[in-house]
């Protein structure tokens, strides 16, 4: 991985994480900002660091996404925990969020038997 990939997906992960702390907590003084406009700009760049952050990986880095799995489920954890409600149902009292996990656990069994069969 280079280095303009590196940062692309360290600024993608800084700007989801601050998308959830703004659908979790949106009474915060800055929140006020990002309804509207400002919310589009950033999951555009969101998108964008993504794009680009994946775009030079040839193959796909398996511990690299278990570990945002885990980061991202940690932070509904903690969001929920500090006392915030998700506008959009990133809850665990969802279950929705339970059928998420399950998937997103399923996925990643299937990357680790496709990569256990390449080698």
């Amino acid at each position: 991985m280079n280095k303009k990939s590196v940062i692309f997906g360290i600024i993608a992960i800084l700007l989801l994480t601050l998308l959830m702390i703004l659908d979790f907590f949106p009474q915060l003084v800055f929140a006020g900002y990002v309804k509207g406009a400002l919310f589009w700009v950033l999951l555009v760049a969101l998108a964008v660091s993504i794009i680009i952050s994946g775009r030079n990986q040839k193959n796909h880095h398996f511990i690299e996404s278990v570990l945002i799995f885990i980061y991202l489920i940690a932070l509904i954890l903690l969001l929920t925990g500090l006392g915030g409600e998700s506008a959009r149902g990133f809850s665990p009292d969802q279950s929705g969020f339970w059928v998420i996990i399950f998937i997103g656990i399923i996925e990643i069994y299937a990357q680790w038997k496709r990569r256990s069969a390449i080698k």
